[in-house]
């Protein structure tokens, strides 16, 4: 018989390809089990790591409530376990789904104890703490701090020569930047880095950010075929979270391009897809985009009708 701690050593090192493939149904099928059975071998540290890279996996697949409980699980294992690399894996991923929900307090808190069990040798905690911290910061539009992380997070990664945390620290800085130029060169060297090591998940979450800086620059059409190849690479892998968020920007594309009924249709999708998921940003997005397209038609008072979807979110007068 192979030795379990073989079966499970195996086990976690696919679970990065299967991740960056794209291959969640795999994943999800091949480490519960490998959590199951962490907890009848009593190896707790198996069973947190192996929860908290499932939740991370599967997040873009898009059901983040079942993320978030995995992550709380590993949390709870790794707290078991007792081992400080397994605390900051678990607390970093729980604090990715909380932001990805709105709730930006308990991504901090979960930002804070990632921070204070930090070892000094633990590389990838680090670079997964200094991501949570980047996302957080954006949220809450403090640039430099992304900036920030994003110029840290890079110069680890190039330093300990990881291809995959330098392709993501690309992006984080990509996308915090201020330089618009500069911004475009970092996307698409991270594409580049992505598209060489056949990392779907990576190369779709690229091209829709170029095809926000192709709409950032005024250039619709570009911005719409970069989406519309990010779309058919997330339908193929089932990347439901990536889907909603091209669509938020395919429709607002189409609609500067003047395509009015495509860009109403995309809407509606994102919206019903925003409600699934819990996306209350995505919601207030795409609500407005539709109240724009409204009046676009000249019908004002359609354009009401779908802000008062929004009403409770407004200040009380």
């Amino acid at each position: 018989a192979i030795p379990w701690e073989a079966v499970a050593a195996m086990a976690l090192a696919r679970a990065e390809s299967r991740s960056r493939l794209g291959h969640f149904s795999t994943l999800d099928a091949e480490l519960s089990h490998l959590a199951q059975r962490a907890w009848t071998q009593s190896d707790p540290a198996v069973a947190a790591e192996a929860l908290a890279l499932l939740a991370a996996g599967l997040r873009p697949a898009g059901n983040l409530q079942r993320c978030r409980t995995l992550a709380e699980e590993a949390v709870l294992a790794a707290s078991t376990a007792q081992q400080p690399r397994l605390d900051v894996l678990a607390q970093a991923v729980l604090g990715l789904i909380q932001i990805e929900q709105g709730d930006g307090a308990a991504a901090r808190r979960c930002l804070a104890q990632a921070q204070a069990r930090l070892a000094g040798d633990d590389l990838p905690g680090l670079l997964r703490t200094l991501n949570l911290q980047w996302i957080i910061a954006l949220r809450s539009g403090d640039h430099p701090q992304a900036v920030q992380c994003g110029e840290r997070a890079l110069h680890l990664a190039v330093a300990a020569g990881s291809r995959t945390w330098e392709a993501s620290s690309l992006k984080l800085l990509a996308i915090a930047t201020a330089d618009f130029a500069r911004r475009r060169s970092l996307l698409d060297q991270a594409l580049a880095v992505y598209e060489e090591d056949g990392d779907r998940v990576g190369e779709a979450q690229m091209l829709t950010n170029l095809a926000l800086w192709c709409g950032d620059a005024g250039l619709y059409a570009q911005a719409i075929q970069y989406d519309e190849q990010a779309l058919r690479i997330s339908r193929e892998i089932g990347m439901a979270l990536q889907i909603a968020y091209i669509l938020d920007g395919l429709g607002l594309f189409l609609m500067e391009a003047g395509d009015l009924d495509r860009a109403a249709a995309v809407m509606a999708e994102t919206l019903a897809l925003a409600h699934k998921m819990g996306q209350q940003r995505l919601i207030t997005n795409q609500t407005l985009y539709l109240a724009q397209v409204e009046l676009h038609r000249d019908r004002p008072q359609a354009a009401l009708g779908r802000l008062a979807a929004l009403e409770h979110i407004w200040p009380s007068r």
